[in-house]
């Protein structure tokens, strides 16, 4: 399991495996990032962004 966790990071570190982002939402949107994989109306990944405060923990 580790030997394919490290190839398939060193191919993305390589640019030939792209994961398919379909959604970015900030953090406060969450609850609707959930609703939309729950209902299946998004292919790929949803990605929540935190602002800058909520970095800075």
């Amino acid at each position: 399991m580790a030997e394919v966790q490290a190839e398939i990071f060193r191919l993305y570190r390589e640019g030939k495996l792209k994961p398919a982002i379909m959604a970015r939402l900030p953090l406060e949107r969450a609850a609707e990032a959930l609703a939309l994989i729950r209902d299946r109306k998004i292919v790929g990944k949803v990605v929540l962004e935190a602002g800058q405060d909520d970095r800075a923990g």
